[in-house]
């Protein structure tokens, strides 16, 4: 029978966790005291720990990363595809500020 484990709420077996952290780097972290114990109670009101919170707080800020990349990618190749046309400016900067 396989140990089971847990990152928050997702259950990884321990064959898919060995192989994970082979893939993985050790990384050290200061961080003031009570930031960790409030850290501490947190991760254990959601059954996990302080290193799996921090590792998937970097992962999502990689992929978040990753899909603003790619929405910006995106964006120009529509812009660059789009036939609209904007036409002459009629206003000066100046006639904004006159409301």
């Amino acid at each position: 029978m396989r140990d089971n484990f847990y990152v928050g709420k997702q259950q990884l077996d321990s064959a898919h966790n060995a192989r994970k952290m082979c893939d993985m780097k050790n990384l050290t972290l200061r961080v003031e005291e009570d930031v960790l114990n409030e850290a501490r109670q947190i991760a254990g009101e959601l059954s996990t720990s302080v290193n799996a919170l921090v590792r998937e707080f970097l992962n999502d800020l990689v992929k978040r990363k990753s899909r603003r990349e790619a929405a910006r990618k995106e964006l120009s190749r529509l812009f660059k595809k789009s036939t609209a046309q904007i036409g002459n400016r009629t206003w000066k900067r100046e006639d904004l500020y006159d409301r």
